[in-house]
């Protein structure tokens, strides 16, 4: 973060989203407005520890430091962080998005609060007493477009994930020249092995980033907007097939790219999660229960104050926005291959005011 005397924009990573319920939840449960402001602290801090308590030395590398700034005003949080140069960005990129993630997560299985918003990648300033920025700009709008309970990610962020490193479009000629020079049975100088092992190493870990990305960014349906899955699981067989039986050396993909120091190292052993299938069973099992308790709470016209036409369409929108977390809720479970964790919901119609009340069917679980 700057300060006000080195005012300047940058390029940033920025997420932005608004607390769904804010305002009800904590009328009722005032008591519980400076543990929500911890949990937010926490969920940053436990995440920056976990990448830092592994560091031995005090070296402050070009790779920096995982420097999460954020801002909460009522029931509006801003995190940001500063993007660099380093040839890991796209992981750094990554470990942010799993931040907000986790941060996404721990609100609902914490509170019973579901976030909606934006993140993108662009031109912001941030400093003790301002912010500003194309990309809060962008990241407000997303947040009023996502209509239901998710984060959108821009296409900024699918684009930079997307794009090619210069290193491999600089050798794309060079490279098919040594395929040639194989194919014609020629024997390869001991550095054109290594040209190409490094070459190969690259592309190999630009896979491993997508498989990265798109266990955490996902979309509904074909064209629909990409957001944000919070209930991700990390893949490690997809993600770094070649290091499934030994993790610890997964970093030695990279290590021809540029030499690592063990702060880096670390970075790369912290973030990459494997989610064991009993964990990733009890985040179901969590996210049911939570789900099925806003669905009887919330999805019937039955405890309108009265049923007056702007109440019934006040409520139908907070209808519509638990049915589609539940859609989701049951994608995953297939996509998991978990289908004794799907929701399964009824419909009754209200003649009073001539829509339908949805209900869970009585089929909660418990953890053991």
């Amino acid at each position: 973060m700057q300060s006000d005397n080195d005012i300047s924009f940058s390029d940033y990573y920025v997420a932005y989203f608004d607390i769904l319920g804010y305002k009800s939840y904590f009328s009722e449960k005032a008591e519980k407005s400076l543990e929500f402001v911890k949990s937010i602290e926490s969920a940053i801090t436990k995440t920056k520890n976990m990448i830092n308590n592994n560091k031995k030395s005090n070296i402050i590398t070009n790779f920096a430091h995982i420097q999460i700034d954020y801002r909460i005003f009522s029931d509006n949080i801003l995190l940001c962080m500063q993007v660099t140069d380093t040839p890991l960005e796209k992981i750094r990129l990554l470990i942010f998005l799993q931040i907000v993630c986790d941060i996404q997560r721990g609100f609902i299985f914490d509170y019973g609060l579901f976030l909606r918003g934006g993140v993108t990648k662009g031109s912001f300033l941030i400093t003790e007493n301002s912010i500003h920025g194309q990309a809060l700009i962008e990241c407000v709008n997303m947040e009023e477009t996502a209509v239901y309970p998710r984060i959108l990610v821009s296409d900024l962020i699918r684009n930079f994930i997307k794009e090619s490193p210069s290193y491999i479009s600089s050798q794309n000629n060079r490279i098919d020249n040594l395929i040639e020079k194989i194919k014609s049975d020629e024997q390869l100088l001991e550095n054109e092995e290594m040209e190409l092992l490094t070459y190969k190493q690259y592309l190999q870990l630009e896979l491993s980033i997508k498989e990265w990305y798109l266990s955490l960014v996902v979309r509904k349906e074909e064209n629909d907007s990409p957001f944000l899955n919070y209930l991700y699981d990390i893949d490690i067989e997809k993600i770094f097939p070649q290091y499934i039986n030994q993790i610890k050396d997964l970093p030695k993909i990279i290590t021809n790219m540029k030499p690592l120091s063990e702060y880096e190292l670390s970075i790369l052993e912290n973030n990459i999660k494997i989610n064991q299938p009993e964990a990733l069973k009890n985040m179901m099992i969590i996210h049911k229960n939570k789900c099925e308790t806003k669905i009887n709470e919330w999805c019937n016209y039955c405890n309108i104050d009265k049923p007056l036409p702007k109440n019934v369409e006040l409520r139908k929108r907070i209808i519509q926005k638990y049915l589609w977390v539940i859609d989701f809720h049951n994608i995953l479970c297939s996509v998991y291959k978990l289908p004794e964790f799907i929701i399964q919901v009824s419909a009754i119609y209200n003649d009073e005011v001539q829509e339908y009340d949805f209900k869970c069917n009585d089929n909660s679980i418990n953890l053991s």
